[in-house]
């Protein structure tokens, strides 16, 4: 009877894992991108712009000569035992100040002492290094890597493996326990006192829409009356436009003229209803020239017919 028992307990535990499938546990060092492609980091933070790198780009600005490679042997506890291990990378200053470029303030005294560089990997798992302790003018730890090569000193004739397909290690020599030995790194950020790890809150965005209309207030009570006030008389108008022409006036009356010699320069005329300017003319050439009144000659006058010429009119005149 017992063994029937455990034979059915059997299946049925042989058959929920068959419908269940094989478990396998999660990896987030490799979980998060594709098969045989380095994993991706980023550099953020208080940074004039975003960096996206992975191993392969860390080790190409090695070998352009942008950044330097080190090589790190260090020896820290996990738990009680010691760790021993080799790694190549890039000092962790120089990846923030030539493959990034910090923005720090330019109005306080050694603003770099209150920065911090926070490092989280894919599990989220974090650690910060203050960047006083990286800086040349300070701590000068230049041995701090982001190391991309990593060599099992505790197995005899171990080689390097590349971390790419992990993610890059922060490495932190001297350090008694390896809490600070952030594997699968893929957040890199720098940050201040005044930051939440780093955070950098985004800039603000546009203005929402207008709400809607309220409602109407009540009228006000009205105002006593102000004083009269007593208008001046205003500037005078500007002249106004000219008039329509007049109707043409009535033809005016001929003029008498009569004209006299007195030796061969003078010649006085007499005109009627006229007082305008006019010439004593005679083929063409002008004889003498005044007003219809009284003429002056201009050259020696002989008797005969001219024409008297008052404005638009030309008179026959003859001389005796």
């Amino acid at each position: 009877m017992f063994r029937s028992r455990l034979a059915v307990a059997c299946g049925a535990l042989l058959a929920s894992a068959a419908f269940a499938g094989p478990a396998y546990a999660a990896d987030p060092c490799v979980d998060d991108h594709a098969a045989g492609t380095d994993a991706i980091f980023k550099l953020r933070g208080r940074l004039a712009a975003e960096q996206t790198l992975t191993v392969t780009q860390l080790r190409a600005a090695v070998a352009a000569g942008t950044v330097t490679q080190k090589e790190e042997m260090v020896t820290y506890n996990t738990g009680a035992t010691p760790t021993h291990r080799s790694y190549k990378g890039v000092n962790l200053y120089e990846v923030m100040t030539k493959l990034a470029e910090p923005l720090f303030s330019t109005t306080i005294k050694n603003p770099g002492l209150r920065y911090f560089v926070a490092v989280t990997a894919a599990d989220n798992y974090a650690s910060i290094i203050a960047w006083g302790d990286m800086d040349p003018g300070f701590g000068n730890r230049s041995d701090i890597l982001l190391a991309y090569d990593e060599r099992n000193d505790d197995v005899a004739g171990s080689i390097y493996t590349s971390l790419g397909n992990v993610g890059p290690r922060l490495i932190v020599p001297l350090d008694v326990k390896g809490g600070r030995y952030v594997s699968c790194v893929r957040d890199v950020r720098l940050a201040s006192m005044d930051d939440s790890n780093g955070i950098v809150p985004a800039p603000t965005g546009p203005a929402g829409p207008a709400g809607p209309t309220g409602a109407t207030g009540a009228a006000g009570e009205t105002g006593p009356a102000g004083p009269s006030v007593q208008a001046s008389p205003g500037a005078p108008g500007a002249t106004g436009p000219q008039g329509p022409k007049g109707d043409k006036g009535a033809a005016g009356r001929d003029a008498k003229v009569t004209c006299k010699s007195s030796g061969k320069t003078k010649v006085r005329c007499t005109v009627k209803y006229a007082n305008k300017k006019a010439k004593l003319t005679r083929n063409g050439r002008v004889y003498a020239r005044g007003t219809a009144g009284s003429l002056t000659a201009t050259r020696a006058l002989k008797k005969g017919r001219y024409t008297l010429r008052v404005g638009s009119e030309a008179i026959p005149v003859r001389l005796g």
